[in-house]
């Protein structure tokens, strides 16, 4: 039973790091997204299937806007016309992910938990 747990536990970070890998993306961003995925599966109840969907969606953003950023500078007006499809895409897909509601209840405790 240990070796199964172990090597559980072994599979699920090479596949995160796989994942973050793909996208390019520095371990704190990875570490920052994880933390963000983790803290709202647990106020919004959240599936796991959604847990991933989410983490998938702040990775790709997360991944794009760096990519700008390094294109176009941060802040300058063409980052943020690179970044405002990423955002809407991401925007879009999260809300069919949680409901507004639920997105304001978790920036609601994100803000008090700080």
């Amino acid at each position: 039973m240990n070796k199964t747990i172990i090597t559980s536990a072994l599979a699920l970070m090479l596949s995160f790091s796989t994942f973050a890998s793909d996208f390019r993306l520095p371990a704190r961003d990875v570490e920052r997204i994880n933390t963000e995925v983790q803290q709202m599966t647990k106020v919004l109840n959240l599936s796991n299937s959604d847990a991933q969907k989410i983490k998938n969606l702040k990775m790709e953003l997360t991944s794009g806007s760096k990519e700008a950023a390094k294109k176009y500078g941060r802040n300058t007006p063409e980052f943020k016309a690179a970044r405002e499809p990423l955002w809407t895409k991401y925007r879009e897909s999260l809300l069919s992910t949680i409901t507004e509601k639920e997105l304001k209840q978790y920036n609601a405790w994100a803000k008090n938990n700080k």
